[in-house]
């Protein structure tokens, strides 16, 4: 798939590859691969999502495509979207 599609694997034990610690000459010779690489070292904290999470990206969706779509604007679509979902799950909109 990388190959063929540049999709980026997850598997980590791909990496041993050569091509990804290759100069590529799309970028002029440099690592540009084995940078992407490298970062995935790093720490970062687990994303956990709350059991709203469809709802909220649902009414997120809709806001945009009310943007999009009919040229809402983004600022009171976001603003309905976030009383509509205070008002469908119980929750306190953040300050």
């Amino acid at each position: 798939m990388f190959t063929s599609g540049g999709v980026f694997p997850a598997l980590s034990a791909a990496y041993d590859d050569p091509r990804f610690s290759a100069p590529h000459p799309f970028y002029g010779g440099q690592k540009v691969l084995k940078t992407f690489v490298d970062s995935l070292g790093y720490g970062s904290e687990a994303t956990n999502f709350t059991g709203d999470y469809t709802r909220a990206l649902k009414l997120a969706s809709d806001a945009q495509s009310q943007v999009l779509v009919k040229g809402a604007d983004p600022a009171d679509a976001l603003k309905d979207a976030a009383e509509r979902l205070a008002q469908q799950t119980g929750r306190q909109q953040a300050a």
